[in-house]
């Protein structure tokens, strides 16, 4: 369809820059030429650039990371627990920090590939072994 169509406005346009009919020995112009090429080149450039509607979409992943942390175990926390009783509930923590190591950090993210990834962070400190503080920066989205 594409080539009946290119061939139609050659003749077209040899009609018209000749004038005269279009016959085997006539040749088009080397710059009409180029220009007639270059745009094809950059018509099936673009086509190649979006989704055809011929192909099925990408599949996208879920990506999670960390530990799932569920608020039914976040309310089981309770000031004054020991280190392995938080260990038993949540698991082991994913930052241990170096430089204060009376802090858990529990880090959960959860994303699908190309969209904003959702993170939550929840915080346990001691002091002499027992649980001193609590906190949990996940700000629940109001839908």
């Amino acid at each position: 369809m594409l080539d009946t169509w290119i061939s139609a406005n050659l003749v077209e346009v040899r009609t018209v820059y000749d004038n005269t009919a279009p016959s085997s020995q006539s040749k088009l112009p080397k710059m009409i030429l180029r220009y007639i090429l270059l745009a094809t080149f950059f018509a099936s450039a673009l086509s190649a650039c979006g989704n055809p509607i011929w192909l099925p979409p990408a599949h996208k992943i879920d990506v999670q990371q960390g530990n799932l942390v569920e608020q039914e175990q976040i309310d089981q926390l309770r000031e004054g627990m020991g280190r392995a009783e938080v260990q038993r509930i949540l698991g082991q923590p994913v930052l241990e920090s170096t430089l204060n190591p009376n802090r858990w950090d529990y880090v959960y993210t959860k994303g699908v590939s190309g969209e904003k990834v959702k993170a939550r962070t929840l915080s346990v400190y001691f002091e002499n072994e027992l649980v001193t503080q609590i906190v949990d920066a996940y700000q629940p989205t109001k839908n």
